[in-house]
């Protein structure tokens, strides 16, 4: 790259000497132009650059023609207004004339006597021009005139060229500068989303960069901009340098060729008649004579081929004997010559299949562990084609056929109580209604085990930022630095490993991260992910196979797949165990490679933690058993895993969020266990434990390490540390929903149903005004579990009102209820754009308000259970909406879950997504009418409210 722009500051200064052979005081004008996202501006910065670096003075200067753009005032006075401020960037939505009278004033202005010049330039804080707001001084002798339309053969525009001393055309291919527009768009905060993005450079930019190459008057140079694949910036534009004169006939079809303009074929017509092929003299077009003869003027590449040389042969036996040698210490067993064989007859080829390990590689990041493991073996031959069967809620907020068991703690609990309050909504969700898809009736889908291309390095790049940005502050799964530097060393491995898992996870969760869900449904990274998943893993006990059931399990869950990211996650908790990462070890040397064991096994705990209680599942972990260290806050992201460990940061780090997580779920599950052993005893926990308990949690939040209530804080630690705080708040409410409503002993304390509607909204407020504040923050990553703690909270608002209207106890209390279920409404509302749980919640809340207000005015009936012998299959809908993926297209099925599944449903609205479908299309509401309260809940409510 360095040599493409000392070729241009050496052909500028030459042009500039050449002028002062004509005249000792001269200017050279150039003028340089290139459709968006080609980098001109880039290439025009660094030219100048070099040109003023070691000169006293500046004697070059760069010139954007942004500053020619018609301001948004004219613009509206347009009668195609609209379209104007759509398309603003086409070349009739500068002034043109307004350009090519400042390029006449600098050819004017070198005849002398110099004079101070000043040109307008663009603001894109108030997104107009700024007049005489760049200067050019009389030291100035080079000015590079900078933009998209200073070649483009319409007028005034075609008269530009002729008061330049030189035009450079600077040229990229289209989906590349598709790419960087894009991502140009995302971080100015033009767009939120890369998709949105790229709809808009569509929509625009790409519209303009065709119409310049189309109508392009022909440039003296071409600088072709490529993509460098060993560069990780986003907007990195290496360049190819090109010398061509006939590079308008692109419009024809002729590519850009290497050399000099000598080496062009001639078109297919003058290739049969042998003749020279001569460009129209009207610019650009079909040459002379297609032009004269009517005919279409046409273009094919020369085949590429390798010059038949010794050398060149010789290089080529060279490598087809490494190739050869690669081959058969991949294979040892197999036969090339009968492999060439049939794959010149078109049979498959097969290998022998090999068992994985967790590192297939001979440099590790960490050294092995005394307790990592392996025990291979030769796997035998399986089907990989797999029923699906039903997708559950990743929330659990819900009751349905087939969501295997959700204990009391579960939200679909609560909702089962709000049912039984509202016969009318019951009546309206019976199972014969519900609408889903059964198991039987479910496709099957055969998977590719080949590694797909799934997209550009460009994407892969913003993924993976986009990972570590949002996710991975919240859970330090990876350790980013060690992650890259594999990544470049490495690539791909072969066949199926715990590598490439991880690669294809982060690149999921980098896309779902930073996007909607309507955009990442049917995600081929999980799908090539989920394709990489080998038997041969669970051979092998190491810490990259664990980190890849860690980022599956918690991913699955987001994914509205709870019982599948339920098994990963057992499945690693006894790999955890089986690698002996529960206790501390005396024989290691505290360093920071244990340090990171130990961030990932609290990573592993608390995951453990909340699914349990998201499922109202009993736990894994038993404190008595675990005597591992929590982490501690250092910041690890340059230490190798040999270096000793440094003191503790006083500042978030990336480790920050999850120490403060592991506190709180080692209380969570000692709350969990008073909660369940209550629930077991056919009781609820008693008043004063309960207590007790919520003084271990104010104990926690005021031993929290300050950057946690501060308003100082890192952006990229605020969602993080809301988060946590959110759950804090949630266990307050899950505390205070399951323990006895007074204290035996002293009838004057604040009775539960209060503390815990306290906390219910409280918890409401907190979540509303840290979204409202920090709207620029929201990804899916905060919005999922902003949503689920917004939906339940609102749920025991809910749930306590029908309550007091079902005793005509209506009063002040109650209708600050009610403002705070309308404030998560509303939260809500911002969220259901990008997130259909979000939606489905909204849709509940709105729904139980429309029952509430029937109810109150309709005497509750009540009904006989039947015993229910068999559940109502669910109707088949056929999916409905857009569920494609935003991303390049590659040769990989878009598959069903197969055997990691409990399947996919379906519902028959635009907003279907697993997470809530449950709720209203497969919760059977007419028997939740008739049931008896969960007796977690009886003492809570009158004995004739549901009698």
């Amino acid at each position: 790259m360095e040599d493409i722009y000392a070729q241009l500051e050496r052909r500028a200064l030459s042009l500039l000497q050449k002028l002062h052979q004509r005249s000792s005081d001269t200017r050279a004008i150039i003028i340089l132009a290139g459709p968006p996202g080609s980098g001109k501006s880039t290439i025009a910065a660094q030219v100048v650059k070099r040109i003023n670096a070691h000169r006293p003075t500046p004697i070059a200067k760069v010139l954007p023609m942004d500053g020619y753009h018609y301001s948004r005032s004219h613009l509206d006075s347009l009668p195609n207004h609209v379209e104007a401020h759509a398309r603003r960037g086409a070349h009739w939505t500068f002034d043109g004339q307004a350009v090519l009278d400042m390029v006449k004033q600098l050819h004017a202005s070198r005849e002398g006597p110099f004079t101070t010049l000043y040109m307008p330039s663009f603001d894109h804080e108030i997104k107009d021009p700024v007049p005489d707001a760049i200067e050019v001084s009389p030291d100035i002798k080079i000015v590079l005139v900078e933009g998209n339309w200073l070649l483009y053969n319409e007028q005034p525009w075609n008269q530009i060229a002729n008061y330049a001393d030189d035009t450079w055309f600077v040229d990229v291919e289209p989906q590349l500068a598709l790419q960087r527009v894009a991502k140009r768009h995302v971080a100015c905060g033009i767009e939120r989303t890369l998709e949105a993005a790229m709809d808009r450079a569509r929509s625009n930019d790409m519209k303009n960069g065709g119409d310049i190459r189309h109508c392009l008057i022909q440039p003296n140079i071409i600088v072709k901009s490529v993509e460098d694949a060993l560069n990780l910036a986003l907007m990195i534009t290496p360049l190819l340098f090109v010398t061509t004169r006939a590079y308008a006939r692109l419009k024809m079809g002729r590519p850009p060729m290497h050399g000099s303009s000598s080496q062009l074929r001639a078109c297919l017509n003058c290739q049969k008649r042998k003749s020279r092929c001569q460009p129209s003299v009207n610019g650009p077009g079909p040459c002379s004579y297609c032009a004269r003869a009517g005919k279409d003027c046409s273009f094919v590449n020369p085949p590429d081929r390798t010059r038949l040389t010794r050398k060149n042969l010789d290089a080529i036996e060279q490598r087809c004997n490494k190739l050869e040698a690669l081959i058969r210490s991949l294979h040892p067993d197999m036969d090339i010559d009968a492999a060439l064989g049939n794959l010149e007859s078109g049979q498959e080829v097969t290998k022998r299949s090999e068992p994985e390990s967790g590192d297939d590689s001979p440099e590790h990041e960490e050294p092995a562990h005394e307790y990592e493991w392996s025990e291979p073996s030769l796997p035998p031959d399986f089907d990989s084609q797999n029923d699906e069967a039903a997708a559950m809620d990743g929330m659990a907020t819900l009751n349905s056929f087939d969501a295997g068991y959700l204990g009391s703690s579960s939200g679909a609990n609560l909702l089962q109580e709000i049912a039984s309050m509202l016969p009318e909504l019951a009546a309206s969700n019976s199972p014969a209604t519900s609408h889903g898809k059964s198991p039987s009736q479910t496709h099957k889908s055969k998977p590719s085990l080949d590694p797909p291309n799934l997209a550009n390095e460009s994407l892969t790049n913003y993924f993976i930022d986009a990972y570590f940005l949002f996710y991975n502050v919240s859970y330090p799964i990876l350790h980013e630095r060690s992650f890259r530097q594999k990544l470049a060393a490495r690539g791909m491995r072969r066949g199926k490993s715990s590598w490439n898992i991880i690669y294809y996870l982060v690149l999921a969760i980098g896309h779902w991260i930073s996007t909607s869900d309507k955009h990442h449904a049917g995600s081929r990274f999980y799908t090539a992910a989920r394709n990489s998943l080998s038997i041969h893993m669970l051979e092998s006990g190491t810490i990259e196979t664990l980190q890849a059931l860690l980022l599956m399990s918690n991913y699955l869950q987001k994914m509205d797949k709870p019982n599948t990211g339920y098994q990963f996650t057992g499945i690693a908790y006894k790999m955890a165990l089986g690698l002996g990462m529960h206790r501390e070890s005396p024989k290691l040397h505290d360093n920071v490679g244990l340090e990171r064991r130990r961030q990932l096994f609290w990573v592993l705990y608390c995951f453990d933690s909340g699914f349990n209680i998201t499922t109202g599942r009993p736990p894994y972990a038993q404190e008595g058993i675990i005597d591992t260290a929590l982490p501690r806050n250092i910041d690890d992201k340059d230490l190798e895993p040999t270096m000793p460990v440094p003191p503790e940061a006083n500042t978030p780090t990336t480790l920050s969020a999850i120490i403060a997580q592991a506190e709180l779920a080692k209380h969570a599950n000692s709350l969990y266990l008073e909660y369940l052993t209550a629930k077991t005893s056919n009781t609820k926990v008693e008043y004063q434990v309960a207590e007790t308990l919520e003084q271990t949690l104010t104990t926690w939040r005021q031993k929290l390490p300050q950057y946690f209530t501060s308003a100082d804080v890192p952006v990229w630690f605020a969602g993080p540390r809301a988060v946590v705080l959110w759950k804090e708040q949630n266990l307050r409410i899950l505390l205070w929903r399951g323990s006895k409503r007074n204290h035996p002993y002293l009838p004057n304390k604040t009775d539960a149903e209060t503390r815990c509607l306290d906390a219910a909204m409280q918890s409401i407020s907190d979540i509303t005004a840290f979204c409202s504040t920090n709207e620029g923050i929201l990804h899916l990553g905060i919005v999922w579990y902003a949503t689920y703690f917004l939906f339940q909270a609102a749920l025991v608002l809910d749930a306590s009102y029908l309550d007091r209207e079902a005793q005509d106890k209506l009063d002040n209390e109650t209708a600050d209820w009610r403002l705070m279920v309308h404030k998560a409404q509303s939260c809500l509302v911002t969220f259901s754009a990008r997130s259909r749980s979000a939606k489905r919640c909204l849709e509940v809340l709105e729904l139980i308000n429309r029952r509430a207000e029937t109810a109150a005015n309709t005497r509750r009936t009540v009904f006989t259970v039947p015993e229910l012998v068999e559940e109502v299959p669910a109707t088949l809908q056929p999916p409905v909406g857009d569920a494609e993926v935003s991303l390049p297209q590659a040769d990989l099925p878009i598959l069903g879950d197969g055997d990691l599944s409990m399947g996919t449903w379906t519902l028959n609205d635009d907003g279907s997504d697993p997470t809530m479908r449950m709720i209203l299309d497969n919760t059977p509401w007419g028997y939740l009418d008739n049931a008896p309260m969960d007796n977690l809940f009886n003492d809570w409510f009158p004995q004739d409210t549901f009698e």
